[in-house]
C-alpha cells in the first residue's frame, strides 16, 4: 500500500499543535529513522527545532543476509529480535529537553533503546518526550499521539513450514 505522504504532512501538523500547546518546549527532536524522519521534519519546521536522526535496527544473521532464507520468514524474524542501534551521534545532551519521533509506536522497543541512548548521552529521563501518530492500544501511549490502533500497523503472513518448501498462507 503506497504511502499517503501529504496525509501524513497534515496529521504531522496537528501533532505539531498538540506539543506547541503543552508546557514542554524541546531543545532537540530525535527522529527514529526512516518514516519517523518525515513525521519529524515536518514537526521540526513547525516548532523550529533542530533535527537529529537516529537508525535502529534489528539484527538478521549472515546467513540470513545471503538470501538462504526467505524474505517472508526475515520480516516474521525482524518483529521479534532486539533492536540495535545502528547509527547516532555521540556528542553530549546534557541538560537538553529532547522529543523522540517516531510515526507508530507497536512494542515500544525502538523507543526504549533511542530513550537509552540519550540517557548516555546525558539527558536527564525527566527530558524525554516522545511524540508519535499512531500507537498500539494496549500499550503505554507516548506523551503525544493523534490516535491509536487495535492492531499492529503491518503484520506479515505468517509462512507455513513443510519439508519440501516455505508456503504462505
Amino acid at each position: 500500500m503506497p504511502e499517503n505522504w501529504e496525509k501524513k504532512k497534515e496529521y504531522a501538523k496537528a501533532l505539531a499543535e498538540k506539543i506547541k500547546k503543552s508546557k514542554f518546549k524541546p531543545d532537540l527532536i530525535l527522529a527514529i529513522e526512516s518514516k519517523g524522519k518525515f513525521i519529524a521534519e515536518v514537526i521540526s519546521k513547525e516548532l523550529g527545532i533542530k533535527v537529529e536522526s537516529i537508525t535502529i535496527n534489528r539484527p538478521i544473521s549472515k546467513k540470513k543476509k545471503q538470501g538462504k532464507t526467505p524474505k517472508a520468514v526475515i520480516e516474521v524474524l525482524k518483529l521479534f529480535q532486539k533492536p540495535k542501534v545502528i547509527k547516532s551521534n555521540n556528542s553530549s545532551l546534557k541538560n537538553q529537553r529532547v522529543l523522540i519521533i517516531d510515526n507508530s509506536i507497536s512494542s515500544g522497543k525502538t523507543i526504549e533503546l533511542a530513550k537509552k541512548t540519550l540517557l548516555n548521552r546525558g539527558v536527564n529521563v525527566k527530558n524525554i518526550q516522545v511524540a508519535s501518530l499512531y500507537y498500539l492500544k494496549n500499550k503505554k501511549p507516548p506523551n503525544y499521539f493523534l490516535t491509536h490502533r487495535r492492531t499492529r500497523l503491518w503484520r506479515p503472513k505468517a509462512p507455513k513450514i513443510t519439508s519440501k518448501k516455505i508456503k504462505l498462507k
